[in-house]
């Protein structure tokens, strides 16, 4: 069975440029709408929020140890992120926090995250266009379990806003970005090359 080795460290390295970003230090925009602010905040889901890590890192090595599509997952993380980073960079944008008041574990955990991954990095959501990815993989390879995978990831996009980690225009642009890359190289370059999966 063939292994993409290359293919598998750029994608790790290319999600690994987002935790070195420099921090933007010019204008940063907002892109909140109205309904932004009447959105509640429920620190429960920083668990589904957080756990998708894992899950997506789950489904790119499900991909690479079956080969199956895996070379074309590949590459659509790795455009995805950077058209993100490219983004970020020459339009940066943030999201206002809310104040974590609460002691209980979900508060706590939270709380830990808004101090770790600054608030700078919000159009597109990466969560979402993430999101959409797997979405996509999972349907498109018919995995077992792919209605559980559909929902989880439909919680984890609420999530992204319940968090107050993004506004809504960051969740609707990330999963934008995630569907058509998606859509490019898993369904329509495939058929360029007369349905090869690892092209």
């Amino acid at each position: 069975m063939k292994k993409h080795w290359g293919w598998l460290l750029l994608t790790f390295l290319t999600t690994l440029i987002y935790f070195i970003l420099p921090r933007p230090k010019g204008v940063i925009h907002y892109l909140a709408v109205p309904l932004d602010a009447r959105l509640p905040i429920w620190p429960i889901f920083v668990w589904p929020y957080l756990v998708f890590l894992i899950v997506f890192w789950l489904v790119i090595l499900y991909a690479f140890w079956t080969d199956r599509r895996f070379v074309p997952l590949a590459k659509t993380i790795t455009l995805t992120f950077l058209v993100a980073y490219v983004v970020y960079i020459i339009y940066p944008t943030g999201v206002v926090r809310s104040t974590i008041s609460g002691t209980d574990w979900s508060s706590q955990l939270l709380g830990w995250l808004y101090r770790h991954d600054w608030p700078e990095k919000a159009f597109p959501s990466l969560h979402n266009a993430s999101a959409a990815v797997v979405i996509f993989y999972a349907l498109i390879e018919r995995l077992r379990g792919r209605i559980w995978i559909v929902a989880f990831c439909i919680i984890v996009i609420m999530s992204t806003v319940i968090l107050k980690q993004h506004y809504l225009l960051d969740l609707v642009s990330g999963l934008a970005l995630g569907s058509l890359i998606s859509w490019y190289f898993l369904v329509w370059s495939a058929r360029l090359v007369g349905g090869n999966k690892n092209s």
